[in-house]
Formats: C-alpha cells, sequence, structure tokens
C-alpha cells in the first residue's frame, strides 16, 4: 500500500476496546516469553536435550520470543496508545526490520523441523538424511541468514512520514520513490508475502502430508499379539501429533498472514 491510502487502514476502537485489546495482547506476549524462555533454558541447561532436533526447537522459541519482543509492545505503543510513532528515524528501521527477520526466522524454522521430521519417518535407516549437530547449527545459520537477505531492503525504504492532517505527528513509513514507487513496492511485496508465507505453507503441507500417509500405509511384519498392538497404539499415537502439529502450524501462518510484516501487510504508514 502507499500513503494514499493509510486513512483506509487506520484504527478505529472505542476506549473499551483499546484496553481490551491492550490486555488481550500483553497477555498473549507474557505467555509467549515466558513459554519459549522455559523451552530454550531447558534445552541449554540439561545436556541430554541437547539433541539437534531440540535445537531446532530453542531457535524457534528463540525467534517466537523477539517476534513477542518486538512486535507487540511497539504495535500496541504506536498503533493503540499513540497513533503515530514517537521512537525516532533509528527504531524506525531497526524495529520493523528485526519484526522482519524474526518472523522469517521463525517460519524458515518450521520448515527446518518439519523436513528433519520427514526424513526421519521416510529415511529411518539413512545416515545421510540424519540430522547431526553440526547440521543442525548449520540450519540455523542459514535460516537467520536468509531471512535477514529477504527482510534488508526494508531497512532502505522504512524512514519518517508526517501524517496529511497534521505535521506535528511522525509514522514510521516506507518510501519507494527510489525504486519507481509502485513497482518497486508491489514487486518486493509480492516476493516477500510468497518466501514468508507460501513457500512455508506448501513445504509444511507436502512434509506432513507425506508423514501421514507413510503412517497410514505403513504395515509392522508380525502385527499380532502384545507387540502388534503397541505398535498400532504407538502408530496412532503419531498420527494423531503430527495432525495436532499441523493445524498447529497452519493456525500459525494464518496469524501471521492476518498480522503481517512486510509492505503489503500493512500500509506504509506504520503506526
Amino acid at each position: 500500500m502507499n500513503a494514499d491510502n493509510d486513512t483506509t487502514a487506520e484504527v478505529s476502537l472505542s476506549r473499551d476496546e483499546c484496553i481490551l485489546a491492550i490486555v488481550i495482547y500483553s497477555l498473549i506476549a507474557v505467555v509467549a516469553i515466558i513459554g519459549n524462555v522455559v523451552i530454550i533454558y531447558i534445552v541449554v541447561r540439561f545436556p541430554r536435550m541437547r539433541t539437534p532436533t531440540n535445537a531446532l526447537l530453542a531457535n524457534l522459541a528463540l525467534a517466537d520470543t523477539l517476534v513477542a519482543l518486538l512486535c507487540i509492545p511497539f504495535s500496541l505503543a504506536s498503533t493503540l496508545l499513540l497513533e503515530s510513532w514517537p521512537f525516532g528515524w533509528f527504531l524506525c528501521k531497526v524495529v520493523h526490520f528485526s519484526q522482519a527477520v524474526t518472523v522469517m526466522a521463525s517460519a524458515y524454522t518450521l520448515i527446518a523441523i518439519s523436513v528433519d521430521r520427514f526424513c526421519g519417518i521416510m529415511f529411518p535407516m539413512s545416515t545421510r538424511t540424519k540430522l547431526t549437530n553440526r547440521k543442525a547449527a548449520l540450519v540455523i545459520a542459514v535460516v537467520w541468514t536468509v531471512a535477514i537477505i529477504i527482510a534488508f531492503p526494508l531497512l532502505m525504504v522504512l524512514s519518517l512520514a508526517t501524517s496529511p492532517d497534521d505535521d506535528s505527528i511522525l509514522y514510521c513509513a516506507e518510501n519507494w520513490t527510489w525504486a519507481n514507487e509502485t513497482a518497486g513496492e508491489y514487486e518486493y511485496s509480492l516476493a516477500a508475502m510468497c518466501l514468508q508465507y507460501f513457500v512455508p505453507l506448501l513445504v509444511l503441507t507436502l512434509t506432513y502430508a507425506g508423514i501421514g500417509l507413510k503412517l497410514w500405509f505403513s504395515r509392522v511384519p508380525g502385527e499380532g499379539g502384545h507387540a502388534g498392538k503397541f505398535n498400532r497404539q504407538r502408530k496412532s499415537m503419531v498420527k494423531k501429533v503430527s495432525t495436532y502439529f499441523f493445524l498447529q502450524l497452519m493456525v500459525k501462518f494464518a496469524r501471521k498472514e492476518k498480522r503481517g510484516t512486510f509492505p503489503s501487510f500493512l500500509p506504509s504508514a506504520t503506526r
């Protein structure tokens, strides 16, 4: 979006609705921060929990903690409380760039986790697809590097802009005049939307669909008696966990798409 339609995107809430929104989002932030910090502490504190898969989970918890720290407080303050951006030019760039990086890192860590589980189910005996500590560290480094590269253009386009109604009110806005304005903004927004939302959603859909099909059609030799009953119960539990986890991912990405971080998800004047 450009600055011409900022007024159409303004939040219009009553005082009670603002208070309710602040309470709800504050609770979400507190729960998210505490829960994810506990996960990180457990993985770091206890040696037996320092597995490659848990390293990915800890990285996901770190990204989600940063999302809760960077997205909710600044969004609440600038959108509901102040209806402007009083934090200055530097934080305008850094905060929104960091928001984009952490959301992208969270999305691509989910991809890494789903691919790891897919390989574990499809190729349980393969050493080439087995996730090691070194591979996990490499994956985490790649995730954050890709996230930074994709979000980097925001550092160049984010700047302070004045309200068309009052020059004393400042907003953190995107200025695409150097990149052919609408064309540059549209191209980046489309690319960011695909990379942040559609690509992760496609990979998660394919990997968990493959896991579900593998578990559904798998047959264990000699499924009879107590051993057969145990194997069937184990398969049933894995199916339920996979289905539940996949649904959680769908909801997670739906929330991110609705909230948005990249240009086309928010008006140019980010309050």
